[in-house]
């Protein structure tokens, strides 16, 4: 063993004996329900957690008081309007509802009032995808035009601002939701137990999860950082990326296909493919690009790798400028069977078929942990793929003799 190597051991020994670190530890393995049951940045989950705090009629028996408090984050300039609606407010007159429909996506929450209506779109890992939020705005214009005030709140950990700025966006925090929640906190003495419970370890979950602003948080990890910045850095530096290590599996795998698969993108969140057997179906062609570089696929399947888990997709695409293959794409859409799930990915993609192989958020790299996404990977390739396959050529097929039927006369 060198001098540079005992150096970085003796550094690893002492910050292992720091008693900071003792500390932090118990402090991140606190109970906490969000935790346990692995919600801790799911979207979907937070906003049904924010729609029940925001409902005047939930059973946290808070009444009003959380939605006059979102109501209190509104701008300066909407302040007198929040006033207004907060002086006349009725618990009975208001519905609040998540996931609702607008024909070109899903609001995450939305909160209808007699005098109001607030939409909530809530980004947590992601951003608004370009012309997402105009499209909610006018939704709300159009569908709520009798309603006097209306608010289209952009939801984020640091207030984000959104892509698009030509309509009139509500930037959120994070940081604002644990304010409002701590509010409630100091000035509802009648709170129940539980509701009081589950408020305070939901503004712990945001703090230490989404804006990391724990401040005892923080403080231990400056202080151990100051006082082992060497060996943390060693730390650092030998630390796996589990993100690219299951990337490069994946493609080492999918490279093995040789002629029987056209690859189109192969990074480490994205590995997107069709197979060879769909090149026949010329007429179902994209111009090339719209989608990928120098693909011309309408539909491909799709690996996606995020930091959480491996989920694979097959998604039907953009079409560009042609309305041949627009017509083309929405008549296959139509033909696809009721086992698959169609769900809409901004106006342009459209997924019908998702499946998550592996979730990873706190595993290791392991022998073990390859040998389990070799073999998830293995079956979903002999099983489902196939069958997905052979599926979607009946449908081309179809069209394809529609399309040629068509053509002569």
């Amino acid at each position: 063993m060198n001098n540079s190597q005992q150096e970085q051991l003796t550094g690893l020994y002492n910050l292992i004996k720091d008693p900071n670190l003792a500390i932090l530890e118990s402090k991140l393995q606190e109970f906490n329900i969000f935790s346990i049951l692995n919600l801790t940045r799911q979207e979907i989950r937070h906003s049904t957690m924010l729609a029940w705090l925001f409902n005047p009629q939930a059973n946290h028996h808070l009444g009003t008081a959380p939605l006059k408090g979102l109501l209190l984050q509104l701008p300066e300039n909407y302040q007198h309007n929040a006033l207004l609606h907060i002086s006349n407010l009725n618990p009975a007159e208001v519905e609040v509802s998540t996931e609702s429909d607008t024909e070109t996506g899903r609001i995450d929450i939305l909160i209808k009032g007699k005098e109001f209506i607030i939409g909530i779109e809530n980004k947590i890992d992601t951003t608004d995808a370009p012309g997402q939020l105009a499209k909610y705005a006018q939704y709300i214009n159009q569908q709520f035009a009798h309603i006097p005030s209306k608010y289209l709140l952009y939801l984020t950990p640091n207030g984000l601002q959104p892509k698009e700025s030509e309509n009139e966006i509500i930037q959120l925090s994070y940081t604002d939701i644990t304010h409002l929640v701590e509010h409630l906190l100091i000035t509802i003495p009648n709170m129940s137990t539980q509701v009081q419970t589950l408020l305070l370890q939901y503004q712990q979950l945001i703090q230490r999860e989404i804006t990391m602003e724990d401040n005892e948080i923080k403080k231990l990890c400056s202080q151990l950082y100051e006082a082992h910045k060497d060996a943390i850095e060693t730390i650092l530096e030998y630390k796996i990326d589990i993100q690219a290590k299951i990337s490069n599996l994946l493609s080492q795998r999918l490279q093995t296909e040789g002629n029987e698969i056209h690859i189109y993108r192969d990074s480490k969140c994205f590995f997107d493919f069709s197979p060879s057997s769909w090149e026949k179906y010329d007429f179902t062609q994209v111009p090339q690009g719209v989608w990928l570089k120098d693909c011309k696929d309408l539909i491909l399947f799709e690996f996606f790798n995020d930091k959480k888990s491996l989920q694979v997709k097959l998604v039907v695409g953009p079409t560009g400028e042609s309305k041949k293959a627009e017509e083309i794409k929405q008549e296959l859409l139509k033909r696809i069977p009721d086992n698959f799930k169609k769900r809409l990915s901004g106006k342009k993609w459209t997924t019908i078929y998702s499946k998550q192989l592996l979730q990873y958020k706190d595993l290791d790299i392991t022998e073990e942990t390859e040998n389990q996404f070799n073999n998830k990977l293995d079956q979903w390739l002999n099983d489902e793929y196939p069958k997905l396959v052979e599926q979607i050529n009946k449908i081309m097929q179809q069209l394809q003799q529609d399309y040629e039927r068509e053509n002569a006369q």
